[in-house]
């Protein structure tokens, strides 16, 4: 499915101001006929929930994701991932606003029950706005995230007035959600998609992306330090977006090491309690790969007293390894029953530096 509409613009004049009110279909395309916007939680482990936002923006789709808010209560810093062509241009910037104000993350990729895993999704025309309101912003590889101009309808009064007005209004919004105003200029440009018989769409890759803001990253610190003789390569989130979110690599004997450190459990730790421990590595241009750790290849270290942190002692297979090697985002991932909850913590997240490879190389002898 590719996005229809040009953000054409019906705008009306309120106190001297422009205010966008609608969205016009422009002449050479028939009408919008998709799906509107649903919104749907999704529940991909036991204690995370994601939202799963899907079809085409409408002037209904903010009073949809006000109601389904009443009806799901949803904690700030959980994701919602698009899969979206776009639609309506204020509602886009509604629905941004919306998600800014519940303290929602956002994302590009389509959810599934029961893993962290995602597949590619698309977000273009105004859902690229939408997606801005997300605290962080992530793009899943192989996902699409498309921008073009916006037109107004040719029988609008003071068209180059009113364009600029709008444009205005299109590059505060963009500034305001913490990304470049320059985005605003790359929608302006002619369109890179050879299927679309109107080249109107620009796909910005994941390099634009970054740059223009549109997409955040995690301020990943790696250092090698040195733990009770041992070399270790210490991979620690330094944004404060997650207290515990660091992984040491170290090896011990023949083995090469992954120590995640995660927040206290609620309740009283039980050796004899399963616990569902996974990685999630996803490479330059690959979607993410699930990897269980069966329960012989992971040690659970209890919180010593007076200490807020859970260790998890997990054992790096060749295969594992690999994929560390190769990765462009790493995230470990622990749950536990309810009665275990606190351990539910992502142990280190995206956008890893580019120096963790080699490093990791450096201290993984016993995996040579």
């Amino acid at each position: 499915m590719r996005p229809r509409y040009k953000l054409g613009l019906f705008l009306a004049a309120i106190g001297g101001g422009v205010a966008i009110a609608a969205l016009q279909p422009p002449v050479e395309e028939p009408p919008m006929t998709g799906p509107p916007m649903t919104f749907q939680l999704v529940k991909v482990s036991p204690l995370y929930d994601a939202v799963y936002a899907q079809g085409e923006i409408t002037t209904d789709t903010g009073t949809a994701f006000a109601d389904f808010l009443k009806a799901n209560p949803v904690k700030p810093g959980t994701t919602l991932y698009f899969d979206s062509p776009g639609g309506d241009v204020g509602s886009g910037i509604e629905l941004g606003q919306a998600i800014r104000k519940a303290g929602l993350d956002t994302a590009v990729a389509i959810p599934a029950a029961g893993t962290v895993a995602t597949q590619p999704a698309m977000c273009a025309s105004a859902c690229t706005l939408a997606f801005l309101g997300g605290e962080e912003r992530t793009v899943a590889a192989k996902s699409r995230f498309g921008v073009h101009r916006f037109e107004l309808d040719s029988d609008v009064k003071n068209v180059a007035k009113k364009t600029q007005k709008v444009a205005g209004i299109l590059v505060d919004y963009i500034g305001d959600m913490g990304a470049s105003p320059e985005m605003f200029a790359y929608a302006a440009r002619d369109g890179n998609d050879a299927k679309n018989e109107n080249h109107q769409i620009m796909w910005l890759d994941a390099d634009t992306m970054a740059k223009l803001k549109i997409t955040t990253s995690e301020n990943i610190k790696a250092v090698i330090v040195d733990r009770t003789g041992a070399a270790t390569l210490r991979v620690k989130d330094i944004d404060g977006a997650d207290q515990f979110g660091e992984i040491d690599f170290y090896c011990s004997g023949k083995n090469l090491v992954a120590r995640g450190y995660f927040a206290k459990p609620d309740a009283t730790y039980d050796a004899n309690t399963a616990l569902g421990v996974n990685w999630s590595v996803s490479g330059a241009a690959t979607p993410a790969t699930n990897v269980a750790v069966p329960q012989g290849q992971y040690r659970v270290v209890p919180p010593a007293s007076g200490n807020q942190q859970l260790a998890v002692d997990i054992d790096v297979t060749p295969q594992t390894f690999g994929l560390l090697l190769a990765a462009k985002s790493v995230s470990l991932h622990v749950t536990g029953p309810s009665s275990y909850a606190g351990v539910d913590v992502i142990g280190a997240a995206s956008a890893l530096p580019a120096k963790v490879p080699s490093l990791l190389k450096i201290i993984s002898v016993c995996a040579a």
